[in-house]
């Protein structure tokens, strides 16, 4: 089984498949996978927080907190939120050699024409 079949059944379909105490669909329940696309929906954020403060607590036991606490709605399983990816912090991560936190804040400080000098010392040459 995938994700989006037990997404899928913990929000639309409440058929509950793992009533049955199958050991093979409950060791394929991800609760981190499960928590992250409930908490990037309005209704389910304060579930899926709850479930990350009790994250010892057995799959199953997960599984059926959200079936039972989750009202029954159509929610989108398509999209993942992904972080914004800047071309400018690469090049500032390499030419300064510094961390992801410290190039952003390092952005906001140089002008665009750092930015073009910083590019053509990097420049490594080739068909560009």
């Amino acid at each position: 089984m995938e994700i989006f079949d037990y997404l899928n059944d913990i929000g639309y379909k409440k058929e509950n498949i793992l009533k049955d105490g199958d050991e093979i669909l409950e060791a394929g329940y991800e609760p981190y996978r499960i928590n992250k696309f409930l908490s990037q929906h309005l209704d389910c954020l304060f579930l899926a927080n709850e479930m990350n403060f009790h994250n010892h607590i057995d799959n199953k036991l997960q599984f059926d907190y959200f079936i039972n606490s989750i009202r029954k709605k159509f929610r989108q399983s398509g999209k993942w939120l992904k972080a914004e990816q800047i071309d400018e912090i690469d090049l500032i991560k390499e030419y300064y050699n510094y961390s992801n936190p410290k190039a952003k804040e390092i952005l906001n400080l140089l002008s665009e024409e750092d930015i073009e000098f910083i590019k053509r010392k990097l420049r490594k040459g080739g068909l560009k």
